[in-house]
């Protein structure tokens, strides 16, 4: 068993979620195109976008597992556009693209089933963090674990891009892993 530092900082802690295309709910929009433990990819619609900090330790949550930890490093922006699908019934984004049933695409919030979304255009601030000191951890806290320690109430139900967690609650439960010595 590692011995976890305890050197302290002001960073916070942060889960960050990846989806693959393959197992997303929702396909309002293309993917952010992350590479896990090098680059998370997040937009200004992400809510807790700008909560976060270089130095901030980070969890990478890759659909139902975590995969590791480390800190973020720069943070780069840019203006732009975004595309998204809509329903268009309550142009909600909540679409979802069914692989067998027709018609192809049926809403989440209303339940409209239809062969087309609508599209729409939006500004939008795209942001790319580095992750440095990235550790792949052997044997992971399960995700509902970590979610626990989330500062925002629901934490096991909440399901959110960006959770920021307790630093102590994070602390105890990751107390057999060497984190990197910035972070805590």
């Amino acid at each position: 068993m590692l011995a976890m530092n305890t050197t302290q900082t002001n960073s916070n802690f942060w889960l960050l979620l990846e989806k693959s295309d393959e197992t997303r709910v929702s396909n309002s929009f293309d993917s952010y195109d992350d590479s896990t433990g090098e680059i998370y990819n997040y937009d200004s619609f992400v809510p807790n976008h700008l909560n976060h900090s270089e130095n901030d330790t980070v969890l990478i949550r890759k659909e139902n597992s975590i995969i590791g930890y480390g800190m973020i490093g720069n943070i780069s922006k840019k203006d732009g556009t975004k595309s998204l699908r809509r329903c268009p019934e309550c142009e909600k984004t909540d679409i979802r693209e069914r692989k067998i049933k027709t018609p192809k695409w049926r809403c989440g919030k209303c339940s409209y089933e239809f062969t087309t979304p609508i599209e729409t255009i939006s500004d939008v601030t795209s942001y790319s963090a580095s992750i440095e000191s990235f550790v792949k951890i052997s044997n992971p806290p399960d995700v509902e674990s970590v979610k626990r320690c989330s500062l925002a109430p629901g934490g096991p139900q909440l399901q959110v891009s960006m959770m920021r967690l307790d630093k102590d609650q994070i602390k105890k439960l990751l107390s057999d892993l060497d984190l990197p010595e910035k972070t805590i």
